[in-house]
């Protein structure tokens, strides 16, 4: 079968690098890809990555076109050896960033030059043999900014993602509506123009072209990690003394929103190339296709506008990307329940770090009067609501979601009242959102105004606030309100004989407790936090757990610093509710303060904490202090999780999701090979190193023994032996001459200098070994080296790796291994692990964590996925 011959511009790095590889390498090996370049001096990573990935002979073949040249594009069609392109990809872009007046001609002419004649002589180059043979795919990379400001109907748009179904839409623009917001990006002119012009000129080949067979689809992209940035035309911002000083303010707090935004919701090439694909494999396929949902054009969600100068304080404007919002839901909580996760989609589209939500039910925006905060009487069934609220924020992991709890007062003798002044807010919100609709659907100005003055007399919001009245997708039809009043699951069991239904308002309390791990704040922990903040009128005791009680904790290596700990935690606490008095404690024992503090009187626990919570009961009562009322909260589901981790939201999975990423950034080492990217890997004795070792290899790591290097070091000629026996004596000898090592290591176990005198002479000799086998790996052609040592950081050695790899596993089970494997008492095993660097001490140094406690199929995939991140990165380091 022939093969379906490729041709992209482009190819020198970024998507076009990444696209070639991704095609050149594909199982069914069904494509012939022409990777093309401006200058081909500037295709060695390519080359380089090609070999890597193990791209088959024939498979890939680099020719040189650059787009601004006629004849450079038709030599290049010439040298395509099949005589036909199935698949053009017009991939060959430049961009220009910085105010206008500042642009020098030839700039501005380079990026015109490139981006739309460049395109526009590529396709006249190719498109006639396609119509002519009538068959043929062109794909355009396309951009958001092509699209800000040019779609103001509210047609149907798709996104694909990995794994996602080809989807996408055909249509052309409808007509602007009249009052249109201004949704440029700024600073983007020229660039933006560029991109203007390539939407307009592939609407129009979509039109033209599928009679002839050809079809044409825009690859619409947001933020990718590529070199982009750091090509574009001029530098960034062109030479901005021309600028007067207010437009260069302007453009310097652009740009640091610019690298936020590249730094927390870029795209990897990886992922955009696999749009590509949708595109290419789909049978019909639609005009454009986008790389992601989280940057769609506003008018692709008629539910989103904002003000036009709110890209002063958010940075991206049109891009609709705000680090915090302000949620603010009227609808009455039964009616909203079941409309809560489309809000909550909505409003994640919007807002990407932290998403505040008030929650003022019956509330209009509608009137003639402005609204006012008033108090909302906590009952079970706002209890009900939050925790229901917060299990369905748990599918947007990237959004720290905080139900504000000022204006949500528990029953109680002595009466709640709303603060007189504004309520500040750890991150003031950029944007405020609402449920709140129109009759007509649309985003009317007075409501919005009202929405802003509301939002802004109760807590503190940055200075240009945006808002949009969110219209979410609820699927198809409209939920009717009457079939919307359906109570809520209970969730929250008060101990009896406290009442329990869901109109019942609770009970205030003085002072209360609540304790925990916090480890990595989630929204289990917010439930448990949120109805003790509601419950406790004063005072609320936090305890902490701390010291001894982590031990039994799964990963506790990977567990936060406590200080870390109640840092996030006391922000989360005094942001729901800063009118209590919170007591932050280290629990260091069972009971904690809830067993001997007098003055407490109600308890909030967990189903799996209850029964500690009625031990607590018992020791107070045994000490002469009356009960706590115990609130019992239900744990919050986890459908994602997988067989070795808990079906709950809990710190131990997300501990276990790290096994295998990145922790810190990896060691910059110049002295290094540069054709080789090494990893030391190390762990407590019995940790499972070496068969984590083993499975790297078999993944094609060059793997050195740092042990096997020790032996060759002692052996007799070896570089050790000779030192050693001059400063040990010839007693340590074997009659034939060879070192004793369980004589040697009697003579330095428990003594330090004289440990200090072997260490010294044999640690930089198994180094000087093992730089020797890393020149062995690159003459062997490999790309990956990891050096097995169990001593690694006490000898000094991460000095030449990139990165740190440890192994993990609990005491306990390491001294198991060590006494079913060599045959020791628990208590010499115990003394081994006593002399090593302690797991925490390693992971504390370390760059990547794995662990062996689990079955080897889970160890397999942990190494799997570590591997295939490393190998991500290895691709992206210059």
């Amino acid at each position: 079968m022939d093969r379906t011959v490729v041709l992209i511009t482009g190819c020198s790095s970024g998507i076009g690098l990444h696209l070639a590889l991704r095609l050149a390498s594909d199982p069914s090996r069904r494509f012939k890809v022409y990777a093309t370049l401006r200058d081909l001096r500037a295709q060695g990573p390519l080359r380089e990555a090609a070999q890597s990935r193990g791209c088959p002979p024939g498979s890939l073949e680099m020719l040189q076109l650059d787009v601004r040249d006629a004849d450079s594009v038709a030599a290049a069609r010439a040298r395509v050896t099949e005589g036909r392109v199935d698949v053009l990809v017009c991939n060959a872009g430049r961009g220009l960033l910085g105010p206008l007046e500042v642009q020098e001609a030839g700039a501005v002419g380079s990026v015109l030059d490139v981006n739309v004649a460049g395109t526009v002589r590529t396709l006249q180059a190719f498109l006639p043999d396609m119509k002519r043979r009538r068959s043929g795919r062109v794909l355009v990379t396309g951009s958001m900014g092509g699209l800000m400001g040019a779609w103001n109907g509210a047609g149907p748009a798709g996104g694909v993602g990995p794994g996602d179904s080809a989807r996408g839409y055909s249509g052309l623009r409808a007509p602007p509506k009249a009052s249109s917001p201004l949704e440029g990006l700024p600073f983007n002119a020229v660039y933006c123009a560029s991109k203007f012009a390539i939407e307009g000129l592939c609407e129009s080949l979509a039109v033209l072209l599928p009679p002839f067979g050809v079809h044409v689809s825009l690859i619409e992209c947001g933020p990718v990690r590529t070199a982009f940035q750091e090509k574009l035309e001029g530098g960034p911002g062109g030479a901005l003394d021309g600028a007067d000083a207010e437009t260069r303010d302007l453009f310097s707090r652009y740009q640091r929103h610019l690298e936020r935004i590249f730094h927390e919701a870029a795209q990897d090439p990886e992922e955009v190339t696999e749009v590509f694909l949708a595109a290419l494999r789909a049978p019909r396929p639609a005009l454009r296709y986008f790389s992601t949902e989280r940057f769609l054009p506003l008018p692709h969600n008629p539910s989103v506008t904002h003000a036009s100068s709110s890209w002063l304080s958010a940075g991206l404007g049109s891009m609709a990307v705000f680090r915090s919002g302000l949620l603010v839901l009227t609808t009455p909580l039964a009616s909203l329940a079941p409309r809560l996760a489309p809000i909550l989609t909505s409003a994640a589209r919007l807002v990407n770090h932290t998403l505040y939500v008030h929650l003022q039910p019956g509330m209009s925006l509608g009137g003639p009067a402005q609204p006012q905060s008033s108090l909302v009487q906590a009952t079970f069934e706002v209890l009900d609501f939050i925790t229901h609220l917060y299990a369905g924020a748990d599918v947007h992991r990237h959004l720290d979601v905080r139900v504000l709890l000022t204006n949500i007062g528990a029953k109680s003798a002595f009466l709640p009242h709303l603060p007189s002044s504004v309520q500040n807010l750890a991150h003031p919100p950029e944007v405020v959102l609402t449920d709140f609709q129109t009759l007509d659907g649309s985003q009317y100005n007075p409501v919005k105004q009202q929405l802003e003055r509301y939002a802004t007399s109760c807590y503190s919001c940055c200075p240009q606030l945006a808002s949009v009245l969110l219209y979410p997708d609820y699927g198809p039809g409209e939920l009717s309100v009457e079939s919307l009043d359906v109570p809520l699951p209970s969730t929250i069991r008060p101990a009896s004989p406290v009442a329990r239904s869901p109109k019942q308002p609770v009970r205030g309390y003085h002072r209360g407790a609540v304790g925990g791990t916090f480890d990595r704040l989630h929204n289990a922990h917010k439930v448990l936090l949120s109805v003790a903040c509601i419950l406790a009128q004063e005072q609320l005791v936090v305890g902490v757990a701390d010291k001894d009680l982590l031990k039994s904790k799964l990963l506790p290596e990977l567990l936060q610093p406590y200080t870390e700990r109640v840092e996030h935690l006391s922000e989360f606490l005094v942001d729901i509710k800063p009118s209590l008095t919170f007591d932050i404690t280290p629990l260091l024992d069972p009971y904690g303060p809830a067993g001997s503090n007098p003055s407490l009187e109600f308890l909030v626990v967990s189903e799996e904490t209850y029964r500690g919570g009625m031990a607590v009961n018992r020791f107070r009562l045994e000490n002469g202090l009356e009960e706590l009322a115990l609130y019992q909260i239900q744990v919050l589901k986890d459908p994602n999780h997988t067989d070795n981790e808990e079906d709950k939201v809990s710190s131990s999975t997300f501990r276990q999701r790290m096994l295998g990423k990145l922790l810190r950034p990896p060691y910059k080492r110049p002295e290094l090979p540069t054709q080789l990217y090494v990893i030391g890997l190390t762990g407590i004795s019995g940790s499972g190193k070496s068969s984590v070792a083993q499975r790297l290899k078999g993944l094609g790591a060059f793997v050195i023994d740092s042990d096997h290097l020790g032996h060759r070091a002692y052996a007799p000629g070896g570089p050790a032996y000779q030192p050693v026996v001059e400063a040990f004596g010839a007693d340590i000898l074997h009659k034939d001459g060879i070192i004793n090592r369980k004589v040697l290591g009697s003579r330095v176990f428990g003594n330090k200098k004289q440990l200090k005198i072997l260490t010294d002479i044999v640690w930089p000799i198994i180094a000087k070994l093992a730089r020797e086998e890393m020149n062995q790996a690159v003459a062997e052609g490999k790309h990956v080296c990891v050096i097995d040592a169990a001593l690694l950081l006490e000898a000094g050695w991460q000095n030449m790796v990139h990165e740190v790899w440890t192994v993990v596993i609990p005491e306990t089970e390491a001294i198991r291994r060590i006494v079913e494997r060599d045959g020791l008492s628990e208590a010499a095993a115990q003394s081994r692990l006593q002399s090593q660097m302690s797991g925490q001490q390693l992971v504390d140094q370390s760059h990547v964590v794995l662990s062996t406690l689990w079955e080897p199929h889970v160890t397999q995939c942990q190494v799997e996925k570590a591997w295939a991140l490393l190998q991500k990165r290895i691709s992206q380091t210059p």
